[in-house]
């Protein structure tokens, strides 16, 4: 099954993406002027997507199965980073951080397009 990213929180285009934040930023902002991508979110952090779904496949069908395998491992590791992030947070029994850290873990999952575990993190904030 292919993964594909409806939205994208910017936090996970960052973790994935090779790029500075500057220039991520300015990428995202040259996919917006060229209407291949908007801001769907602004708050509690930026989120994007595609304008259209064809836009979506073509961009994922144009990368090659290695990039493609990066940039999912990438995926996974942002996903355990969060759940680390998540285990000390409960270890030391910081709430704000476990709430932090839930809303985060779940986003990425969401992000995934895996809802059953977004549910499973958000229902916990």
């Amino acid at each position: 099954m292919p993964l594909t990213l409806t939205d994208a929180a910017f936090p996970l285009l960052q973790a994935i993406a090779e790029l500075s934040e500057e220039a991520l930023r300015r990428g995202l902002m040259h996919l917006q002027a060229d209407e291949f991508f908007y801001e769907t979110r602004l708050s509690p952090e930026l989120e994007y997507t595609f304008k259209h779904a064809l836009a979506q496949e073509v961009a994922y069908g144009s990368l090659l199965q290695e990039r493609r395998r990066t940039l999912h491992a990438r995926i996974v590791e942002a996903v355990e980073s969060g759940q680390r992030a998540l285990a000390l947070a409960t270890a030391l029994g910081d709430v704000g951080t476990q709430v932090i850290a839930n809303f985060y873990v779940g986003s990425v999952y969401y992000d995934l397009g895996d809802y059953r575990q977004w549910y499973r993190y958000h229902r916990r904030v």
